[in-house]
């Protein structure tokens, strides 16, 4: 994600807020005051600021889940690169991504049934490509 992009965030995110802050304050007075026009101005405002914070939001998980999308291929093309077997500290490793992540990464590959998790004679835990067709179809299925 570029500069522009994460400071357009943060700057969505600071004004959504002050801009709910001030709506609370202001529309506390206006009730009492009992200025309709003013009222529901304030309510508008305060709309189109949750608006603009939820759109935010959702553009966030999309990137977050494309992300997550890209890692999935990149292990997918690792693990034809090593005859089609991978441990997750090998994908830590080569991948540079923690390792929590590198296990949730391959137990959704497991899940999708484009892998298959099994362990070794040493008791090491090895996530096997299952076969080329099955990648093929899971490579289709996330596009």
């Amino acid at each position: 994600m570029g500069f522009k992009n994460k400071l357009f965030k943060i700057a969505s995110a600071i004004t959504g807020g002050i801009s709910s802050i001030v709506s609370v304050a202001v529309l506390g007075d206006l009730i009492g005051s009992g200025d309709m026009e003013l009222i529901v101005g304030v309510l508008s405002a305060g709309g189109i600021a949750t608006a603009a914070g939820y759109n935010t939001i959702r553009l966030h998980r999309k990137e977050k889940k494309e992300l997550f999308q890209k890692k999935q291929l990149d292990i997918l093309y690792l693990a034809v690169q090593h005859h089609g077997q991978l441990t997750p500290t090998q994908v830590a490793l080569q991948t540079n991504t923690p390792i929590d992540e590198t296990k949730a990464l391959l137990d959704s590959l497991s899940d999708a049934g484009a892998m298959e998790l099994q362990v070794s004679n040493t008791g090491n835990l090895v996530y096997t490509l299952i076969d080329e067709v099955h990648l093929q179809d899971y490579m289709a299925k996330i596009g």
